[in-house]
């Protein structure tokens, strides 16, 4: 087997100076100027004749601006920082060192997103300007910049074929009906995304690979989901070391090309192990199917799942080479594991287990009912899949309320999943009975806490409004339990807010509470404030944000939705000085955009109707835009 070697060509001294990165600017045919960040390896120079390959990045929100004098924003974050910072840009993958190009474009402030022309003026820019392989031309961004990237590949059928791969970084969004082009094209994704980001959530990554992987890919998708980090993951994967990743993401992109550029890739090689053969109580194992190798790179994921055999089993982690697979019973299984190489080839192999019976006594079978749940929902559904039998199987579940409210109601009580609704405020006591192949039972219980009836504070209204060269801020809450005091927060940039007020609250109240306060030293700008509600015990709850124009009678944001809980429709009420082109979505929270609608806003009142029907109950996320001046985004909940 070929040994695979990756490491970072390390260049410093008169080498490192030379390489270069300098402001440039083009306008494009139909007068849009666009200034970007040139970035030039320091051998470019010496080898007129020779080819470069090149990266295109693409940068998030806040780094727009007009390309002049706010271009340095893109020196922000990921490659063009990184180019700042001194990098060479050289890597050595397999013995070959290399070079790369780089453009970072600037977004023009008048954007809301990514278009895709700047993609495509940078491409043009490059072939007509500089010595660029235009079989390894690579395109990443992180965050507003890693939707561009994935709007890129899916907006136009021709456009995944003008790259050889592409890596976004914490995507905002992306058009699910284009990811077959992207399958077809055979063109190699790596994604990454942190679990806990809260600011563009991870199931937008997700389902882009499930979208990919959908078609049956010749070249399969990888995705990196790391447990941490939030939104801010970009020093990670932009890392030129393999402190994170091994490879990096450059020597990822290296190892592809388009065309003649492509390198031909041998498959690796998966080894689920040998068969197991387990007898009862003993009802796991661990897997070896680390052992597996790729001839010519290494393996970059794995993948364990069951193919046939009893319901009842548990893989510890399914993406780790050498996992635990537990709570089996008696009969026979077949698991499969699945691994890919980093050129997105990828191989299978199976493995038998047979689980016999025990002949000692009866083991009586282990109920669970999970953990403990807080909600402040009306129904929600329990879990006894932790529940198994040592030395048989589970055959029975039998679920019943031991204490609480008497409103309660029950969906399929005796199945692995039920679940329980008409609840109030208060707390549940619930038990879980299961019952094996032989006639033994054990009894777990569970404590479900509903506490819709002490939400700290129910909002009317926030809004503001500029008056008499100052701006006013006014609220209503409907009820309040537990408060202490309503602190107001200014800011001018939506990012950074300073405390410029208190508000005394209510305490305990269960009729409508008016509120309102005038701040004195009022910018003449555009201004943004919200509500930090404070309850005695010190926890808070951050309200939406109100923006104000700095101009008399300029209250720019009203937004209201009603009724909030909904049954089949709400109502979507806009108030606001903007105008333009407007976007109204409506998603799950598994990320499925489930509505959507474009409008022109050509007064200052809008009013909207979306509707629910055929959803089933929970939590709704609508999304409303105006431009860049609106955006809100507002749960609701589906009765």
């Amino acid at each position: 087997m070929k040994t695979f070697l990756l490491s970072i060509c390390m260049l410093c001294g008169v080498y490192g100076l030379q390489a270069q990165q300098t402001a440039k600017s083009l306008t494009t045919s139909w007068g849009i100027y666009i200034g970007f960040y040139e970035f030039k390896p320091y051998n470019y120079a010496t080898q007129p004749t020779k080819k470069f390959p090149l990266i295109i990045f693409l940068h998030g929100t806040g780094e727009r601006g007009n390309g002049t004098t706010q271009l340095s924003r893109v020196l922000t974050h990921g490659v063009p920082k990184n180019c700042a910072n001194g990098s060479t840009m050289t890597f050595t993958v397999n013995g070959v060192t290399e070079s790369f190009l780089v453009l970072s474009p600037q977004l023009s402030g008048s954007y809301g997103g990514w278009q895709s022309f700047y993609v495509d003026e940078m491409i043009a820019y490059a072939k007509q300007n500089l010595q660029v392989d235009t079989n390894r031309i690579f395109l990443t961004g992180l965050s507003l910049g890693g939707g561009g990237t994935l709007e890129y590949i899916t907006e136009n059928a021709s456009r995944p074929a003008k790259l050889a791969a592409v890596a976004p970084v914490c995507p905002s969004n992306v058009y699910d009906a284009g990811l077959p082009a992207v399958a077809a094209a055979q063109l190699p994704v790596w994604s990454f995304h942190a679990i806990d980001d809260y600011t563009c959530p991870y199931t937008v990554t997700t389902r882009t690979i499930n979208g990919i992987n959908a078609q049956n890919p010749v070249v399969a998708p990888l995705m990196t989901l790391y447990p941490n980090g939030g939104h801010f993951i970009w020093n990670r994967v932009y890392d030129e070391s393999h402190a994170f990743h091994n490879p990096n993401i450059y020597e990822w992109f290296l190892m592809q090309g388009r065309g003649a550029a492509a390198q031909p890739n041998q498959a690796p090689i998966a080894n689920a192990g040998a068969d197991v053969t387990l007898t009862l109580p003993v009802n796991s194992f661990t897997t070896t199917g680390a052992s597996s190798v790729d001839p010519d790179g290494l393996i970059a994921s794995y993948d364990w799942s069951k193919i046939d055999g009893p319901a009842n089993y548990t893989i510890t982690n399914a993406a780790a080479g050498n996992t635990q697979i537990k709570d089996l019973i008696q009969g026979t299984y077949r698991f499969v594991l699945k691994v890919i190489d980093y050129r997105g080839a990828t191989s299978r192999d199976t493995i038998q287990v047979v689980v016999n019976p025990g002949t000692g006594p009866n083991i009586p079978p282990i109920s669970s009912a999970g953990p403990d749940i807080s909600i402040n929902q009306p129904s929600t559904y329990l879990s006894g899949s932790y529940s198994y039998d040592p030395d048989g199987y589970i055959i029975a579940y039998d679920w019943k309320q031991e204490a609480g409210p008497s409103s309660l109601s029950w969906i399929a009580p005796t199945s692995m999943f039920p679940t329980i609704g008409n609840m109030v405020g208060g707390v549940y006591n619930i038990s879980l009975t299961v019952f094996d192949n032989l006639g033994a039972t054990t009894k777990s219980g569970i404590n479900v806490v509903n506490t819709q009836a002490v939400l700290p504070v129910e909002y009317v209204y926030v809004r503001g409004k500029r008056q008499q060269n100052r701006n006013s801020i006014q609220w209503a809450t409907a009820s309040e339990q537990n408060t202490d005091h309503f602190e107001v927060e200014r800011s001018n940039d939506g990012q950074v807010f300073t405390v410029i007020g208190k508000i005394q609250a209510a305490g305990f109240s269960s009729s409508e509470k008016q509120y309102q306060f005038a701040d004195e030293k009022s910018p003449l700008t555009k201004t943004m404030y919200r509500l930090r509600q404070v309850d005695r015990d010190g926890k808070f709850k951050i309200s939406k944000t109100v923006i104000l124009s700095g101009i008399d009678g300029g209250a720019t944001t009203s937004i209201k939705f009603s009724p909030n809980p909904i049954k089949d429709q709400v109502q979507v009420t806009l108030n606001h000085t903007a105008r333009g082109k407007g976007h109204l979505r409506v998603f799950s929270l598994e990320g499925k955009m489930i509505h959507q609608e474009v409008f022109d806003k050509d007064q200052n009142q809008m009013v909207f109707g979306v509707s629910l029907v055929g959803q089933k109950p929970g939590i709704y996320v609508v999304e409303l835009k105006v431009g860049d001046e609106v955006k809100e985004v507002e749960r609701i909940v589906k009765q």
